[in-house]
């Protein structure tokens, strides 16, 4: 990805300054080999003054011989008005040295050499700081959650300073370097929708049994009220106490933007969401897009989206989003992971190897009640030499010393294709044999693997994108035979298991429940930075 943030810079140079040439190389292990910048009036400085300073500090001023680089105030200027700027991306501003930078700028004609030299280190750290941030995130979340794997992107933030103040290029440069991808404008934008909103101390809504369309109760006002300030209810000169057919609409349409079953009636999951309060939502907003910092900049081409609390799935090739697919995702306890990988194979028929989650929880409390367990469920058992063990021989003391494989088929748990990727997890997609599971709206309910509702549409999509010579014919003819067949894959097709729980699209602001409740503690973390 530095290759995005440098050559977008570079195309800014060449197109707005043509009278300034410099020169850049890109070399096969992407280091880049930059001459000096040529500014005015720099000041040299002693190399010592940043031996405790951070390796890009030090590479920075190294590359320009030690020598003061916020000379111009435009730059200066700029830098400052990026600052305010990041409080639109959900960026507190208290971390910045804002009020010191101000006084730097405004001060600078009179200042001594010394201390050009600490406000110019000052500016370039604070540079670094957002650019960091800008491109992976306030936070790591790596050291905040121990299941998601998702790597810091490489960028080069000498490389990227240099060029920037070559071209008095501070706000292109930040622009260039904030996530592209669709959500995180979408969230900027619900983000300052939200803040402009008036704020409304409304009754909390209670709890309405048995409502019909046409029940006249007090409480219905309340509930106009609240689906006109969310925008869900067209302001109306009068609020009466009917529920009428309007109100239940209304009431439908809110549930559709929180991902709730789409009743017009006003369940718990119903109040719930309605009782929030515009800063409740505004911090899930901020969560939200530090989330889109950490995951990648560049989906793939052709990639398969998964966002866990909205338990759906969808297939994308080339921009267009060509299948959705609803899922089931892991429990609160055993959480689906978040990462990105890509497709290595798929498995038809396949058989299931009972993984030590799984095995401690659930097998071996229902094994050690009844031994038919193993043949009603079509399991083998297995020693460590290979050798297979009888249900009868069977010891729960040594459970773990086995290996359990169940059998391809119908009764699989994996039902009858598997989709393979590398990962660190040991999960994958996969068919289920209880579908009943996908007409409930809370679908978290696997043990960290994503069961995928017609998951033959979505391998149709992988072999037709990837021109495979399998064909659905070929995987009809296999799944009669009931034998497991293996197909490889050419590892074009990637698949982001990512979780995020709000956003903006055509129908407006959405919501989602907070499944693996994370929106808070890291909305905490984010304040405290």
């Amino acid at each position: 990805m530095k290759h995005f943030i440098l050559i977008g810079l570079l195309a800014f140079g060449l197109i707005s300054c043509q009278k300034q040439k410099y020169a850049l190389h890109v070399v096969t292990n992407d280091t880049l080999i930059l001459t000096p910048m040529n500014i005015e009036e720099s000041i040299a400085f002693d190399s010592l003054i940043l031996k405790e300073k951070s390796k890009d500090l030090q590479q920075f001023y190294k590359t320009n011989d030690f020598k003061t680089g916020w000379n111009q105030a435009k730059n200066r200027e700029d830098l400052i008005t990026s600052i305010k700027s990041l409080d639109e991306d959900g960026i507190t501003l208290k971390q910045f040295p804002l009020e010191k930078l101000k006084k730097y700028n405004s001060d600078y004609s009179t200042l001594t050499d010394v201390q050009k030299t600490e406000a110019d280190i000052l500016y370039s750290e604070t540079f670094f700081k957002i650019a960091s941030q800008l491109y992976n995130g306030v936070l790591s979340p790596k050291k905040l959650y121990n299941d998601w794997d998702i790597d810091p992107k490489n960028i080069n933030l000498p490389a990227t300073l240099n060029l920037t103040l070559i071209h008095d290029a501070v706000p292109i440069a930040f622009d260039s370097i904030r996530p592209k991808h669709p959500v995180y404008g979408q969230l900027k934008e619900a983000l300052a929708e939200l803040r402009k909103m008036p704020n409304e101390d409304f009754i909390e809504l209670k709890t309405i049994n048995k409502l019909k369309v046409n029940d006249s109760l007090p409480e219905i006002k309340v509930l106009k009220e609240l689906l006109i300030y969310w925008k869900d209810l067209a302001q109306s000169d009068s609020i009466n106490s009917v529920f009428d057919e309007t109100t239940s609409n209304a009431l439908k349409r809110f549930q559709l933007r929180n991902g709730i079953d789409e009743t017009g009636l006003l369940d718990k999951q119903t109040l719930i969401a309605l009782n929030e309060t515009k800063e409740q939502q505004i911090q899930k907003v901020i969560v939200n897009l530090e989330r889109w910092r950490w995951y990648p900049r560049n989906l793939g081409n052709d990639y398969v989206l998964v966002n866990i609390p909205d338990f759906s799935l969808v297939a994308v090739s080339h921009g267009d989003t060509i299948q959705k697919h609803k899922i089931i995702v892991g429990k609160p306890d055993r959480k689906t992971p978040i990462l990105s990988s890509r497709f290595s194979g798929l498995i038809i028929n396949p058989t299931w190897t009972v993984p030590p989650t799984i095995l401690k929880n659930d097998l071996v409390p229902s094994a050690s009640k009844n031994r038919s367990y193993f043949a009603n469920r079509g399991f083998t058992i297995y020693d460590n030499n290979g050798n297979v063990v009888s249900a009868s021989d069977w010891k729960p003391e040594r459970a773990s010393s086995y290996r359990y494989v169940q059998k391809p088929g119908k009764a699989n748990s994996l039902g009858r294709i598997k989709f393979d990727f590398k990962n660190n997890h040991l999960v994958y997609l996969h068919d289920t044999n209880n579908k009943n599971n996908f007409n409930k709206d809370n679908r978290d309910l696997s043990s960290g693997c994503i069961r995928v509702e017609d998951p033959f549409d979505l391998a149709e999509y992988i072999l037709t994108t990837e021109n495979s010579k399998y064909t659905m014919k070929q995987i009809n003819q296999w799944l009669e035979s009931e034998k497991t067949q293996h197909i490889p894959l050419q590892k074009t097709i990637d698949i982001h298991q990512l979780y995020w729980t709000a956003w903006k699209d055509k129908d407006g602001l959405q919501f989602r429940d907070d499944i693996y409740n994370l929106d808070g503690d890291l909305f905490t973390k984010l304040q405290l930075n």
